[in-house]
């Protein structure tokens, strides 16, 4: 099979996953495709490396790419939750120790080696804690958290064997030599 038709026959077999789970699941949120998203992000690999296979990303950090999208969805991210209707009186006071260790993660910056880094990275962790709380204030949080990982698997799943198998470059990344 010619690599280009195993890709474009990937494609509208997820396609197809995607339109009968989004019938199967009505009682999940239009905005939980923001959870999904930021999942398929964390469970691949940098968008920067998608676009450019060849780049090398030592330290693990994006690029601009990567970082244009992650503050779109985390303003995207912000902008649902203030939308919400939750008591985040209670979230706070519920969630105690989590705040304390932002607060600590975010005054750590003062003391490392490279702030502008330790700074973007607490703002992309800060991201993760919000894009949790898009799955939690959904009105059936464990179906939330389902659809999302499911959502996730349907593409990156078969997307990864059709990659392997016809595009190494991308479905595959070799090992650094020292």
């Amino acid at each position: 099979m010619p690599p280009i038709l195993a890709l474009f026959l990937c494609f509208i077999f997820c396609i197809g996953l995607y339109i009968i789970d989004i019938k199967n699941e009505s009682d999940v949120s239009v905005t939980l495709w923001i959870p999904t998203l930021w999942l398929m992000l964390c469970g691949s690999r940098s968008l920067d490396l998608w676009f450019n296979p060849s780049r090398d990303i030592v330290t693990g950090e994006g690029g601009s790419i990567d970082r244009i999208f992650l503050i779109t969805l985390i303003t995207i991210t912000s902008l649902v939750l203030s939308q919400r209707k939750v008591n985040w009186h209670k979230i706070y006071r519920g969630n105690a120790w989590i705040l304390i260790l932002y607060a600590y993660m975010l005054i750590s910056i003062v003391w490392t080696e490279s702030p502008l880094n330790s700074l973007k990275r607490w703002f992309r962790t800060l991201g993760d804690l919000m894009v949790v709380m898009v799955i939690l204030t959904e009105t059936n949080p464990f179906k939330a958290i389902v659809t999302a990982y499911k959502r996730c698997f349907i593409l990156l799943i078969p997307l990864s064997v059709v990659l392997i198998k016809y595009f190494r470059q991308y479905g595959t990344q070799e090992p650094k030599r020292l």
